[in-house]
């Protein structure tokens, strides 16, 4: 019997969490089913790219796999982790009955054996168990996160723990995120929402210096080095929002491990803001 044939058996699948629930005949069923079966991948070749709507998830069976991201502006390749033969990846896209896009890339680090395993085949299998969504919540913070190039040097361990660090805040439609005389000690990204950048006229009136939506980010600016301890603008919600707070330390902490940061972030606030109108 072939090495990897381990990780094919009931009994060790149900030591994976998303598969506890079940049964060993359970298991043998859905390991029996025809969409689902073994892969082979070349050193260095793609599993599958962000952005693409998942559809499988998948068990290491021989050698490893790396999941990594890419710059935005600069295409380096970040790699996020490393994982060996009995780890699976890939679940939290079929987690969901809807469609969600993978948030980082994978591929074989070294020539690979992998037991892909259809979406609709697992939700069928995990239907009877009513305890997986609080076991797998939805990471909707740690995703968007990923998704930002800025956050590319942080560590595989550190985006499994974003909520011990990263607070995620509800604003009420025109409320203040914050005031221009507050210390500068978070920067923001929108979850969910609308946000307007304003100051004071000359005759006393807010004008609106730019406006921000989903996925935009702000109040960085400060944070950095030579930045302000004040944010000296307003900051409200133009519509009730839902935005992520990242502080200052973890800021620090990105800009000292990573020397592009700072060049990457003088070329997003050069094309970042939006329409005015």
């Amino acid at each position: 019997m072939n090495p990897y044939f381990q990780y094919l058996q009931p009994r060790y699948l149900r030591k994976l969490e998303i598969f506890s629930q079940l049964t060993e005949t359970e298991l043998q069923q859905f390991l029996d089913v025809p969409e689902n079966g073994i892969e082979d991948y070349e050193s260095k070749e793609d599993i599958f790219r962000v952005s693409e709507v998942g559809e499988c998830m998948y068990i290491i069976l021989e050698g490893s796999v790396e999941v990594y991201i890419t710059g935005e502006f600069d295409n380096r390749e970040m790699s996020i982790a490393v994982l060996n033969a009995g780890k699976y990846f890939g679940e939290n896209a079929v987690l969901s009955e809807k469609p969600v896009k993978r948030t980082a890339s994978v591929r074989a680090y070294l020539p690979a054996k992998v037991f892909r395993m259809d979406k609709q085949r697992v939700l069928e299998a995990i239907k009877g168990d009513t305890t997986i969504k609080g076991r797998f919540p939805p990471d909707e913070v740690r995703d968007m996160i990923m998704g930002l190039p800025m956050f590319n040097s942080l560590k595989y361990e550190e985006l499994l723990t974003i909520r011990d660090w990263a607070a995620l805040i509800t604003y009420k439609q025109n409320e203040f995120v914050f005031k221009a005389s507050d210390p500068a000690e978070y920067m923001y990204v929108i979850l969910e929402g609308n946000v307007e950048l304003l100051k004071s006229g000359s005759d006393g009136k807010s004008i609106v210096v730019s406006r921000y939506k989903e996925g935009n980010f702000f109040g960085e600016t400060e944070l950095m080095p030579d930045g302000k301890e004040k944010y000296g603008i307003y900051a409200r919600a133009s519509s009730e929002s839902r935005i992520i707070k990242i502080p200052k330390e973890y800021f620090r902490l990105l800009l000292s491990r990573d020397s592009k940061l700072v060049d990457n972030l003088n070329t997003i606030h050069k094309i970042k803001k939006p329409p005015q109108e």
